[in-house]
């Protein structure tokens, strides 16, 4: 079905002959930067101007250069298009796709150079107005949300970085020495490694781990008398016996695991400290 619908946009691209050129890039599920190739044209039916989208590309590389010649290498061998017939190409104001003598737009120039570069409209008009809001002194004054999720769901995010602590040390870095990322890409990196690499982090990583989960725990049983009220709500009638002792049995079970829960922490917290210390002034001789 798929190539079905290309071959019949690809049909009327060929009948019409001229074209021009969309692109811009959006992260799927995976978090992985995929390009939408876009073309524009006149219809052969009505003479309307149409849009239509052939496909994603997946991006291995963010420089123009690199997504110039992917998009190109698309359109010339799968598509079989003639390239010579397009004339525009639109983009977003990223210096990677409009930059002057890197950008992707330069490259198709050189490539072919009748396709005229139009940055995006809707991209140019957000920029515009994100410069209007931020030249008012009144509205970069408004107090920012620091997360719109409550601070016991927090604790998934702080138990996240701890159990994979080692791999996204290894990835920032792997990031930071890998010469075909941006240059602005490696600096967030290596800024961000530096920070993770702190005394002061591990140690607020460690508390706030310790005090989210604390407050995830308690939350979690306030939830539970909640819902089991609720239930004897709907069922006054049956038998709760059996269910409420169990319930029970739990609470008491998680009261008897937070001695070892917390002398966990204490060996974990020790640990750091003096791993964090050692390497705090060794860093300081």
């Amino acid at each position: 079905m798929a190539r079905k619908v290309r071959d019949s946009i690809l049909d009327d691209l060929r009948t019409t002959g001229y074209f021009s050129l969309s692109v811009d890039s959006t992260p799927d599920r995976s978090h992985i930067d995929q390009l939408t190739v876009i073309l524009r044209y006149v219809s052969p039916n009505d003479g309307l101007p149409i849009e239509r989208f052939l496909t994603f590309l997946e991006i291995g590389n963010h420089t123009g250069e690199s997504m110039a010649k992917m998009v190109h290498n698309y359109l010339i061998n799968e598509c079989k298009i003639d390239f010579s017939k397009c004339r525009g190409q639109s983009y977003d104001n990223a210096a990677n796709m409009s930059g002057k003598y890197k950008g992707m737009q330069e490259i198709i120039l050189k490539i072919n150079k009748y396709a005229m570069y139009i940055p995006c409209a809707g991209h140019s008009l957000n920029l515009v107005g994100r410069a209007a809001v931020d030249c008012c002194l009144d509205a970069s004054k408004v107090p920012k949300s620091l997360s719109k999720t409550r601070w016991e769901a927090q604790s998934i995010a702080t138990n996240a970085i701890l159990e994979s602590y080692d791999g996204i040390i290894s990835a920032l870095h792997l990031r930071h020495i890998d010469t075909t990322q941006k240059g602005e890409t490696r600096n967030q990196a290596i800024n961000i490694l530096n920070k993770m690499e702190e005394f002061e982090f591990m140690v607020m990583l460690y508390l706030w781990s310790y005090l989210l989960n604390e407050y995830h725990k308690t939350n979690s049983r306030n939830m539970f008398d909640h819902f089991e009220k609720k239930v004897k709500e709907k069922l006054p009638d049956v038998d709760y016996k059996k269910s409420k002792y169990t319930g029970r049995k739990r609470h008491i079970n998680d009261d008897e695991s937070d001695a070892n829960y917390h002398y966990t922490y204490s060996c974990h917290f020790s640990e750091f400290f003096d791993l964090f210390e050692l390497r705090f002034f060794e860093k300081i001789l």
